[in-house]
């Protein structure tokens, strides 16, 4: 099966690691997994460490729209905080900023990051 019929083809509760050469092509797989659950009422969240306009910017240029999501706060666009500079330490700043983001989301979401 073709990767954009396959992300398409996912429904709610699914786990599922990308792991493209093509970084362009990810970026679409990524942005499309996400537009498919919006589609389907589904809150999404996007990690990154580029600025969020950056990201925005890159889903306009794919042809993926996804402004009306942010303005109905559906999808949350969110640059990752430095965990090395955490005053708690690395394990921890992850944690506190796993569980305040996840309190944040409504259910059932679809989380993408980049690492």
């Amino acid at each position: 099966m073709e990767p954009l019929q396959f992300v398409s083809s996912l429904d709610a509760k699914k786990h599922i690691l990308l792991l493209r050469n093509d970084p362009v092509f990810g970026k679409i797989i990524e942005f499309r997994f996400l537009e498919n659950g919006l589609i389907k009422g589904e809150s999404g969240l996007y990690l990154t460490h580029d600025e969020p306009q950056q990201v925005i910017e890159e889903m306009i240029k794919l042809d993926i729209d996804m402004r009306m999501y942010l303005k109905n706060k559906s999808l949350t666009i969110l640059k990752l905080p430095k965990f090395d500079e955490d005053p708690d330490g690395i394990l921890l700043g992850i944690e506190k900023f796993i569980q305040k983001t996840l309190s944040e989301l409504k259910p059932p979401y679809r989380i993408v990051g980049r690492i």
